[in-house]
């Protein structure tokens, strides 16, 4: 039999354990040893599929990542309203991004460095980052723009804006002490988000005293 560290499917099994563990315990509450251990192989497991820890916690966040971000296409793809489109969106990150999400977030920018993630976007490691989510609502207000709806502001500063409600209705939520919401509360939640959004992007400028 080969060695335990190039078991079948043992780099996408570390990944997961990784994910589960630091979105529990956070990065510096997690060691090699016990991502090994939690996912029943050896202890240098890790260090056949990976360079390190910093290198298992990058690509484990990313996998995460990529798996809420394909699920968020498909949800756009079965409207081609604007505001149908937001919701949707909203409403699945709101409900799929838990208090370990946000962790994972925290820690992707307190403990990846910046030319660690310019390494990885490089070897093209990189999926879907916030950048790419951005440039996903770029898109969208790009379309609704040339179907002739008025925006206050151009495509690329109306995603920057609608993401950063975004993150910090997720941080909101899940880091600042709030009662637990249901499902259907963070639904409403996402329809006043995009609502309130949409009426400030939306609206025309007020006129200019004299």
């Amino acid at each position: 039999m080969t060695a335990r560290t190039q078991e079948p499917g043992g780099r996408e099994r570390l990944l997961d354990v990784a994910c589960e563990l630091f979105m529990h315990s956070g990065y510096d509450g997690v060691s090699m040893q016990q991502i090994a251990e939690a996912a029943h192989m050896t202890k240098g497991s890790p260090y056949y599929h990976f360079k390190g820890k910093e290198d298992l916690f990058a690509q484990a966040f990313m996998n995460r990542m990529d798996t809420m971000f394909h699920e968020m296409m498909e949800l756009l793809q079965t409207s081609t309203d604007l505001r149908e489109r937001l919701i949707a969106a909203l409403t699945h990150m709101l409900t799929s991004a838990d208090v370990g999400v946000i962790r994972l977030f925290e820690d992707f920018r307190r403990c990846v460095g910046p030319e660690y993630i310019r390494k990885l976007e490089e070897e093209k490691r990189t999926k879907s980052q916030p950048d790419e989510i951005r440039r996903v609502y770029e898109d969208l207000f790009r379309d609704a723009a040339a179907s002739g709806m008025h925006f206050r502001h151009d495509p690329e500063r109306a995603a920057i804006i609608f993401l950063a409600m975004q993150m910090g209705s997720m941080h909101t939520l899940h880091m600042g002490g709030l009662p637990p919401m249901t499902r259907d509360d963070l639904a409403t939640l996402a329809v006043d988000t995009v609502d309130t959004f949409l009426q400030g992007a939306i609206s025309p400028l007020p006129p200019v005293a004299d």
